[in-house]
């Protein structure tokens, strides 16, 4: 049985009204961890956040370049899901005007629980644990680099200042209140935060859903932090050191 909290419609149809939301982003993140939406216009909000938004089943085989993959199962002819918000992830998105998003379950099309859901068995898995005297924590540590392109089509940190030194917090400091002001409109407070690796100290109660839903905003937010022509924010994961002798223009929360 699934643990999802049940929705109350017409509180959250309140606060998109207060904010005056005129667009709301749909968002369900794929196997491969890739935020996928449809955007939803204020006259389908009340059938959104009570049905949910479809997608095809089939957009789960695809892989990081749209590709699918030898042997897929999830075909064309699988049928569909349905995306319905939740609102504890509600959050303004502060480079779109009149724009909020909400991170999803992803339901049958009977509007049961789907056990190809991830947040519905994390849930499940934390319910489980409860039941049994235990409480489920979790700490996450995303981070990115912040490069720019060079002319011969290489990427290199955006400067050489080196870690956590006061000239690099000056470079840098324009897009340091730009990372922290976003944030703060999403909903995540930044009590510090400094340059390369920046490490931005946050605190939120140790529960897996709540850190889960502040570490996906701020890893969801990089690429906005790269606001200059010819910037990247990428994952230090999915990518070699950005410079052989340094440990490279890194940013950290926990």
């Amino acid at each position: 049985m699934s643990a999802e909290p049940t929705i109350d419609v017409e509180a959250t149809l309140d606060r998109l009204e207060r904010d005056g939301i005129e667009h709301l982003w749909v968002i369900y993140h794929d196997y491969s961890g890739r935020a996928m939406a449809k955007t939803v216009p204020r006259s389908s909000f009340r059938t959104a956040l009570r049905d949910g938004v479809v997608f095809a089943l089939a957009n789960l085989n695809m892989d990081i370049l749209d590709h699918q993959p030898p042997n897929a199962t999830l075909l064309a002819n699988t049928g569909d899901f349905l995306a319905v918000p939740d609102p504890r992830s509600y959050a303004r998105v502060p480079q779109v005007p009149k724009t909020a998003r909400m991170h999803t379950w992803m339901r049958a099309t009977d509007g049961s629980a789907w056990q190809g859901c991830p947040r519905t068995r994390l849930d499940q898995m934390a319910a489980e644990l409860a039941r049994a005297g235990y409480r489920a924590q979790c700490a996450f540590e995303p981070e990115f680099y912040l490069l720019a392109k060079a002319a011969d089509g290489e990427y290199t940190p955006v400067n050489a200042t080196r870690m956590m030194t006061r000239d690099g917090l000056a470079v840098e400091a324009d897009l340091v209140r730009r990372i922290m002001q976003d944030l703060e409109v999403m909903g995540i407070r930044v009590p510090q935060l400094g340059r390369s690796t920046a490490r931005a100290s946050l605190r939120s109660p140790p529960t897996t859903g709540r850190r889960s839903r502040r570490s996906t905003t701020i890893c969801r937010s990089r690429k906005s932090f790269a606001t200059r022509p010819a910037r990247s924010a990428t994952w230090p994961r999915s990518c070699p050191r950005s410079t052989p002798t340094g440990p490279g223009a890194a940013c950290t929360s926990t």
